[in-house]
């Protein structure tokens, strides 16, 4: 790898860093589905271990989620978009989530990585594109066995494919009543409590290959 072809990559790895921080503002996501992609073809770009580099990819993801993260629930915060109570109850079980999840991603080969990571963009996807909002509540039940089971869901799924966890929280919040723009800043809030352990945990990884 020339040093030419290295400065080629700076303007896609810059647009997409920039794309993730404008999707993480507007949608309450840690843009790990714009940087997860953009990081391992970057990796086999640079003709990296292909056993690995989706797993590279995603903890450098969730690093990266922790500045954009910041920066999004500050911005929340200012304008009183962010629900403190509904990040009380889920933060302990996403927590548990999150480390579990990035230990287990570390025993998991490249490829089932990528299939997981396809089918949580497909998911995100058609969300996205989903004109009709399911109401099955009038607010986030306040249930220590709901919030524990919907935090650990929501913190071991987004740990082993470098998200936010905006894609299954915000869907989560609305399906409760919780008005988009709340559920937004409050999924931007709860992204810094899943990237910060599961971030930690990548970092101590031994990787089965």
């Amino acid at each position: 790898m020339d040093v030419d072809s290295i400065y080629l990559l700076i303007i896609p790895i810059s647009l997409s860093g920039l794309l993730s921080g404008i999707i993480a503002g507007l949608f309450g996501v840690g843009g790990g589905i714009i940087l997860v992609p953009s990081i391992v073809f970057t990796l086999d770009y640079l003709n990296f271990n292909p056993l690995i580099t989706m797993h590279i990819g995603i903890a450098t993801s969730l690093m990266l989620i922790i500045p954009t993260a910041i920066s999004s629930v500050l911005g929340h915060h200012r304008m009183g978009v962010v629900d403190y109570s509904i990040i009380y109850r889920l933060t302990p079980s996403i927590v548990i989530g999150s480390v579990l999840g990035a230990t287990i991603a570390q025993k998991i080969s490249g490829d089932n990585l990528r299939l997981l990571f396809a089918f949580m963009a497909i998911f995100v996807s058609i969300n996205m594109m989903r004109q009709i909002q399911f109401v099955i509540g009038k607010k986030m039940p306040e249930n220590i066995m709901f919030n524990s089971v919907a935090g650990f869901i929501i913190g071991s799924f987004s740990s082993m494919v470098g998200i936010g966890g905006g894609a299954l929280s915000v869907p989560l919040m609305n399906f409760f009543s919780t008005p988009h723009h709340l559920a937004t800043g409050t999924a931007s809030a709860l992204g810094l409590v899943i990237a910060i352990p599961s971030a930690i945990t990548y970092c101590f990884a031994h990787f089965s290959i």
